[in-house]
């Protein structure tokens, strides 16, 4: 039983990331300092990834760019809703227990409660 919740844990995360693997081109380097999962997931629950670019600065040299990006992965919401509903900017800073995750949803939208399945922070550098 721990072998099989371990793995979901990691379907959850790996789901997270692998659906932004688009979003973002010209990686040379990533680094994922942060990451947590936040409530339990099953194999047939679909996972959604909201991403926010907390900053982007200069690279090393004049060809690169240094982005801080936050993902949050959704269980079992549509796109469309939370696009319309939208996601309050507090999950996207740097929290560091599932329970102050849950705090905000139940303060600001209830609606993601129980539905946050993985945060991740992930620092990337990328040609311009």
């Amino acid at each position: 039983k721990q072998w099989y919740q371990r793995r979901v844990a990691i379907t959850a995360g790996a789901g997270t990331l692998c659906n932004t693997v688009n979003d973002i081109s010209g990686v040379i380097e990533q680094r994922f300092p942060l990451q947590l999962n936040i409530n339990k997931v099953n194999f047939e629950d679909q996972v959604v990834t909201a991403t926010f670019i907390k900053s982007i600065e200069d690279g090393p040299d004049e060809f690169t760019q240094k982005l801080v990006v936050m993902h949050l992965g959704f269980v079992n919401l549509a796109v469309e809703e939370i696009a319309e509903r939208g996601v309050p900017a507090e999950l996207f800073s740097s929290l560091s227990r599932p329970a102050e995750f849950e705090a905000i949803c139940i303060d600001k939208a209830p609606y993601l409660f129980k539905k946050i399945a993985c945060f991740a922070e992930r620092h990337i550098v990328q040609l311009k």
